[in-house]
């Protein structure tokens, strides 16, 4: 278990539910062509106990908000559950996502988000006074595919 903030390329502080912190992210390519991989790395922190283990669903979309590559994973491959997660411990959270041999060229997001795979229920992004404003996050870079 670490508790120690690294340094973190982007910062974007988000709160999911009061239970995590999205500290902020880096990525390892911010032009990438058809079927080339991006890989986010994010950086939770936990802001409680939860019992709950969450899966994590990443999508990469265009300029409609369409999906055209995603990945939804326990934290750490799999292997830390946020169940597992000790109160203002850092999680260091990399995923792959393929982009498809036929993806056209454009500006792309990433959004972000954790749910209850059980039930399918997201944890709700909250505002600075607790008010629940939505159930994921966009990362604040944009990402630029180019020709193949």
């Amino acid at each position: 278990h670490s508790y120690v903030i690294p340094t973190i390329a982007n910062s974007q502080p988000t709160n999911f539910g009061n239970c995590i912190a999205l500290l902020g992210y880096a990525l390892n390519a911010s032009k990438l062509r058809a079927g080339d991989s991006l890989q986010p790395t994010v950086y939770w922190q936990a802001l409680g106990m939860m019992n709950e283990s969450y899966k994590v669903f990443v999508h990469l979309t265009d300029a409609k908000g369409n999906i055209v590559a995603q990945q939804d994973a326990i934290p750490g491959a799999g292997t830390l559950p946020t169940s597992s997660w000790l109160p203002r411990e850092v999680i260091r959270d990399t995923f792959n996502l393929t982009l498809p041999a036929d993806v056209p060229p454009g500006l792309y997001r990433i959004r972000i988000g954790f749910y209850d795979e059980a039930t399918g229920k997201r944890i709700e992004v909250l505002d600075a006074g607790g008010r629940a404003v939505q159930d994921h996050v966009v990362l604040e870079s944009i990402i630029q595919v180019v020709g193949k």
